[in-house]
């Protein structure tokens, strides 16, 4: 009889008070169990979300690199070397690449003539969020490594006439080098007696450049090119993914003038 008392006093369940308080712990803990689990979960989608932008741009700075690495000389016609725009050639079989960054948000490019090929969707070519403003572009660069203005200044003309006593180079009025900047190098070609590398001292009227170095006077006729000297190319873009910008650069220069950087 003892016995079986003790059975039935110790096989008894849950009171109420321990079931209300079982209950008060399970609603506190939940909730924030779920903000873990939540954080966690946002966490790892954040992190993928980096690591395959990185994948991407990885994808397309390797074959940018392997385009400009061979660069023989950037394009001297007007328009060619832009914000959005890139031209050069290269040493392997003269080949001339085309890089853009087009208003559908990708980076194309092209080997000697179209169709494009796309290297890069998706890129955040000119946004402004929160006070700071995300711009895909190309920036040029000169010998000093200073920043060349855009697009990159060329003249090309058979009107050009040299003065050895003023230092200056200059066209007709009507024809202009509004586009050149003191301090700028140009180069010259397709002179008879000037060809080679000058630095801007100054400007008349946007048709006279006057140099630092001596010129050799000579009159107007050759088809002569004036154009800024360009030392190397940067590519900065951008990339949008969940709600994170993720920014890459790459700066590559003329195979010839690596060292002097």
């Amino acid at each position: 009889m003892e016995f079986r008392r003790i059975l039935q006093k110790r096989s008894k369940g849950f009171s109420l008070i321990e079931m209300i308080a079982a209950l008060v712990l399970v609603s506190i803990l939940v909730p924030g169990i779920s903000l873990i689990v939540h954080g966690t979960m946002m966490n790892i989608a954040f992190t993928n979300m980096a690591v395959f932008a990185n994948m991407e741009a990885d994808y397309a700075q390797r074959n940018f690199i392997k385009h400009i690495n061979g660069v023989k000389s950037f394009s001297v016609i007007d328009g060619d070397l832009t914000v959005d725009k890139l031209t050069f050639t290269s040493y392997l079989e003269d080949a001339e690449y085309q890089y853009e960054i087009d208003d559908s948000r990708q980076i194309k490019y092209s080997i000697n003539a179209p169709p494009a090929g796309i290297l890069l969707q998706n890129v955040v070519k000119d946004t402004t969020f929160d006070a700071v403003n995300y711009v895909s572009k190309f920036t040029y660069k000169d010998r000093n490594n200073n920043n060349l203005s855009v697009p990159v200044a060329s003249y090309i003309g058979t009107n050009v006439a040299f003065n050895s006593g003023a230092k200056s180079i200059a066209v007709p009025s009507g024809n202009s080098f509004a586009d050149f900047v003191a301090g700028n190098i140009i180069t010259i070609s397709g002179s008879t007696s000037n060809n080679g590398t000058f630095t801007i001292a100054s400007l008349t009227n946007d048709n006279t450049i006057v140099v630092s170095e001596s010129i050799t006077t000579e009159g107007a006729g050759d088809a002569i090119t004036v154009s800024t000297e360009v030392h190397g190319v940067e590519l900065t873009f951008f990339l949008l993914r969940g709600e994170s910008f993720y920014k890459y650069t790459t700066f590559a220069t003329i195979d010839k003038n690596q060292l002097d950087i």
